[in-house]
């Protein structure tokens, strides 16, 4: 794994042709993603199950109306979950230390960070909630521990 990969940002413009996301062509994102942190398959799988789930909550908001038709939406709906998307996702990452569990989330926030920049939506630790069984670990993924967040009332 390529340690200098991981402080630099990848720029949405750098890998897509426009700074507008477009949904037929995610995959193709997705893979520069992939590409740009050296993620191997097993993290790839992750990076897009995570990444999906992301963009369908997206698309199952109300108040975001970017689709100008039904079928449009449908459609980016089918693509986001023949990819793995789910539309509460809950995901254990597991492994030994030096894994890339930690790489994997930094690559995933990176891709999300983008998404909304490029749809001109927030984002912010409320919107991609990481969390760990310990302190340590949490302060290596930016996160918190999940005691504090198993009492609050999160809304997907």
């Amino acid at each position: 794994m390529d340690e200098n990969r991981e402080d630099r940002e990848i720029n949405w413009e750098t890998i897509s042709e426009t700074p507008n996301f477009s949904f037929a062509k995610h995959y193709i994102v997705h893979e520069k993603f992939v590409q740009h942190f050296n993620l191997d398959p097993k993290q790839a799988a992750a990076f897009n199950i995570i990444c999906s789930s992301f963009m369908l909550a997206f698309l199952n908001d109300p108040t975001i109306t970017k689709f100008r038709t039904d079928i449009e939406k449908e459609n980016a709906t089918r693509i986001v979950m023949e990819r793995g998307a789910t539309s509460r996702l809950i995901m254990h990452l597991t492994g030994s230390g030096g894994s890339g569990k930690s790489f994997v989330l930094k690559a995933t926030k990176s891709f999300c960070q983008q998404f909304c920049r490029a749809n001109g939506q927030p984002f912010d630790e409320s919107v991609f909630i990481v969390t760990a069984t310990t302190n340590t670990a949490a302060a290596q993924v930016q996160g918190d521990t999940i005691h504090p967040l198993a009492g609050k009332n999160i809304v997907p």
